[in-house]
């Protein structure tokens, strides 16, 4: 079944390269495609012995807010085996359609007092299109009340949820916490200006709205972060601007994409996080059963196992703050704490099936002409730089995409953003899937239109949605 996966997988590479040359290069790749795993391990254990250094262009937080986008991307995939895509809050929402949720909201609603009602409890409809989380106030060393938020879980502690991979740790928890009360207040702040008659149709508008903050979030901020804002600008003014993709076609989920180039947020991962002046650092994951890191299915509102949030230091909202975390820097090199993922996870087992699509898919966009694209001298920095322990990356042009990704920004441009080739993949794919998705009803849109004035900048952060939803409680 994976063989045949892979296979159907890569004949939906859409290039534009000439089509004679990309089918060459990729029998070729097929035919002699070797497995990367020994490849990526030795890589893996430079970081031991380099050690890790920071990108402070990129907070700490993004990293996470691109493991919510690569769920959103990947869900119809992974839960319908189909390769169409959208960036529309599916990890969130499903199909969108309220039938689809309404058993899911339920499902939630069986915990007595789940969640703080979005704004008015008296009203049944806004509470009927709302999601349920639960909510507690913790008392730290100064006295100070930091509210926790988590998932409503069953009795194994699993969360409720559309995506059960938005629990794989708690930063990507909090954040689709964030996008599921952020939903609720949109709820709220529909009905106050609108009768419904029936939730289902406060549920759709809301919908709408919210995945339209999203993508402008996903689009005009992250985006342009890890990539070029003038390369944004210019895919999103007009689709001739397109070389990689055939954006013409219903967006799907490419494999130079989602096997490769969007792997580069695993180098973004930090060695340990802090969350509160008054915490010390956690890792991710931790071998060390003694020791509390950031794995999901935990219950965190057990005063034990809770962890104080404070958002400034994931993401920056003064510019002033030097306690917001920076990112890694987008390189080679992984954090160790990667090494102890939880066992029930399926992370391991998907890369290990998948290395081979890696391997081969990287043909389709790397010696294309009109790259500057990282040369053998630029790879022979690194080979110099680590002497012995450089020698598997070999010649450049058999390195496998992902490998490539990472090592043209780290080169090019010293690990701050994606270099040309890993930057274009990103976003093409991104602003492909986020194009062809129709728009809000004018009415929503003017609603939506109403509450950004209130927000001033001419495009949404994370930032504002975090705060919307922290001064909406």
């Amino acid at each position: 079944m994976a063989d045949a996966l892979h296979r159907e997988y890569l004949m939906q590479s859409r290039l534009t390269v000439p089509h004679d040359v990309a089918r060459k290069h990729r029998k070729k790749a097929l035919q002699q495609v070797k497995p990367v795993e020994e490849t990526v391990k030795k890589s893996i254990k430079l970081a031991v012995i380099q050690g890790f250094s920071h990108n402070k262009s990129i907070d700490a937080g993004f990293t996470y807010l691109g493991q919510l986008i690569a769920h959103d991307l990947s869900y119809p995939l992974i839960n319908n085996q189909s390769f169409k895509t959208a960036l529309n809050l599916q990890t969130l929402y499903g199909s969108g359609v309220y039938s689809d949720v309404e058993a899911l909201l339920r499902l939630q609603s069986n915990i007595q007092q789940p969640y703080e009602p979005a704004f008015n409890p008296d009203q049944s409809i806004v509470e009927a299109a709302s999601f349920r989380y639960r909510r507690k106030l913790f008392a730290y060393d100064d006295d100070q009340l930091i509210e926790h938020v988590d998932f409503i879980r069953d009795a194994q502690q699993k969360a409720i949820l559309k995506d059960a991979r938005n629990d794989n740790n708690f930063i990507i928890a909090q954040i689709t916490l964030t996008w599921m009360r952020f939903h609720n207040q949109i709820c709220g702040y529909l009905y106050a200006s609108k009768s419904y008659a029936t939730a289902a149709e406060l549920f759709k508008d809301a919908r709408l709205l919210v995945a339209a903050c999203y993508r402008d979030v996903v689009v005009q901020q992250y985006l342009k972060l890890m990539t070029s804002a003038n390369m944004v600008d210019e895919l999103l003014s007009s689709n001739r601007n397109f070389q990689m993709f055939r954006y013409k076609q219903p967006p799907i989920l490419m494999p130079e994409f989602s096997e490769a180039a969007f792997r580069m947020g695993h180098s973004q991962v930090r060695k340990s996080y802090k969350f509160h002046e008054t915490h010390d650092e956690f890792p991710v994951f931790s071998s060390n059963p003694e020791t509390m890191d950031l794995r999901g299915s935990i219950d965190r509102l057990d005063s034990d196992k809770s962890i104080a949030l404070e958002w400034r230091f994931l993401f920056r909202f003064k510019t002033d703050d030097d306690q917001t975390l920076p990112s890694s820097s987008i390189d080679h090199l992984l954090t160790p704490s990667l090494f102890h993922l939880p066992d029930d996870t399926r992370l391991v087992e998907l890369d290990i099936e998948k290395n081979d699509l890696v391997g081969s898919c990287f043909v389709n966009a790397m010696r294309v002409s009109y790259y500057d694209c990282l040369c053998q001298q630029d790879l022979e920095k690194i080979l110099e730089r680590e002497g012995n322990h450089g020698t598997q990356f070999g010649n450049v042009r058999n390195l496998p995409l992902g490998l490539y990704v990472l090592l043209e920004a780290e080169i090019l441009n010293n690990g701050k953003t994606l270099g040309p080739v890993g930057g274009r993949i990103i976003a093409e794919q991104i602003t492909w899937a986020a194009k062809n998705i129709p728009r809000p009803p004018k009415v929503v849109m003017a609603r939506l239109t109403d509450w950004r004035r209130q927000t001033e900048p001419d495009h949404l952060t994370i930032q504002d949605i975090i705060t919307f939803v922290i001064g909406n409680k």
